[in-house]
């Protein structure tokens, strides 16, 4: 029996080494790939330049507030979801005149106003809703499409922007969440522009932006961030344009 202890001892402290070993690593979770997600809200305090100079998260979120605040709310012409209401044509002067679906043809209408309206490259604005949702508001159960804390078409992020729209509205309302992303895309899009961008690389600089804050202005050529993949995965949209297949 003692000899078959001694045998088993260096077995015996093997496994507890290993053990201990495994009990210290830390729980190291890489960030979701291939998937919509959203880093997480901006740190308070990053400091892009609002307006004429340095600000902080409060004041971007002020930036963004003065052009929501020039877009009427869904309180007018449409009635939800009504069927024998049409998609809106050249005449409509705000989002809220068109049907509150996210059905292709009314999306892709209402992109157009967006872009023209909010002054926005229609190819970034297309390829960035894309990429955050394949333009779709809700799931197949009727809810709003909910990725982390990200909600709607455009994925608008409630951690750091629900002081400044009305998330009920933001939810169940595929035009209020189309305005909220067309608002806080033009500011990305300045922003990356601010920093010397052009052409296709500032559509890339300015979509980072939209997805993981001014921080992120340079991420789609950091290949050290684990993030990168959300750059990729807006690349590919945006040059693929998977949209025109299906119209």
């Amino acid at each position: 029996m003692t000899r078959l202890l001694l045998l088993l001892c260096p077995f015996l402290l093997l496994l507890a080494s290993a053990d201990a070993q495994a009990q210290e690593r830390p729980n190291r979770r890489r960030p979701p790939r291939n998937h919509l997600r959203r880093p997480g809200p901006p740190p308070p305090g990053f400091g892009p330049p609002c307006r004429l100079g340095s600000c902080s998260l409060t004041d971007l979120v002020d930036d963004v507030q003065e052009a929501a605040d020039t877009e009427p709310t869904t309180e007018t012409t449409v009635a939800d979801n009504d069927a024998s209401t049409t998609t809106a044509t050249s005449d409509a002067t705000a989002l809220s005149d068109f049907p509150n679906d996210d059905s292709f043809a009314n999306v892709k209408a209402m992109l157009e106003f967006a872009a023209e309206h909010y002054d926005i490259p229609l190819q970034l604005l297309m390829a960035t809703g894309w990429t955050e949702s394949q333009w779709s508001q809700w799931n197949s159960a009727g809810t709003v499409l909910i990725g982390g804390h990200d909600y709607g078409l455009m994925q608008i992020n409630k951690d750091t922007w629900s002081g400044t729209y009305d998330w009920d509205e933001l939810s169940s309302d595929v035009r209020v969440n189309i305005h909220a992303g067309a608002t806080i895309l033009k500011w990305s899009y300045d922003y990356a522009a601010s920093k010397g961008y052009t052409g296709d690389d500032l559509a890339k600089a300015a979509y980072a932006v939209y997805n993981g804050g001014p921080d992120a202005v340079h991420r789609p050529w950091d290949t050290s961030s684990a993030w990168r993949q959300n750059d990729l995965n807006f690349a590919g949209y945006y040059s693929g344009k998977p949209w025109e297949n299906n119209s």
